[in-house]
């Protein structure tokens, strides 16, 4: 029977290894030596890199929050709502805070000025029937229902 020879460990090349010690310069010297290194200027750029993107992730949010806010100003105020029956001010009532809770969508507008047109209010159903045709330039809902909003006052467009 023939037995396998084991290789030899061998010995590192290079310059030999200080021998350990127990002086507080050793062992900084080999903690430092057992990191990874990282150049200051890399973790500089990371840094710079994370910033601008938080910067510009607030920016977009802010600017999306002033301008629903702006938008929801734009809203006529709630008109008198005293002389109407309890349903038709609770429906009044409804729209508006649906338009003033999604003022860039056409659609809540127009609900809105649709509830101001059956509760014989035409000044406010035609202000907020601009603003839906303002957003919703290529529907022909908003404009129609102005134009017979116009016509049942009697006046031409």
């Amino acid at each position: 029977m023939s037995r396998k020879r084991r290789p030899q460990p061998v010995a590192p090349s290079g310059p030999p290894l200080p021998a350990p010690a127990s002086s507080p310069d050793a062992k900084a010297d080999r903690a430092q030596r057992d990191t990874p290194h990282v150049e200051p200027t890399n973790k500089a750029l990371y840094i710079a890199v994370a910033v601008a993107v938080a910067i510009v992730a607030l920016a977009w949010w802010g600017a999306g929050a002033l301008t629903r806010r702006a938008q929801g100003a734009m809203l006529p105020a709630l008109a008198d709502l005293s002389g109407l029956p309890s349903p038709a001010r609770q429906h009044v009532e409804e729209a508006d805070a649906a338009a003033r809770s999604h003022p860039r969508e056409a659609g809540a507008l127009g609900a809105l000025g649709m509830a101001y047109h059956a509760s014989l209010l035409p000044g406010p159903a035609m202000d907020t029937y601009a603003l839906a045709e303002q957003l919703e330039p290529a529907g022909w809902r908003w404009t129609y229902y102005r134009g017979l909003l116009l016509e049942e006052r009697g006046r031409q467009p």
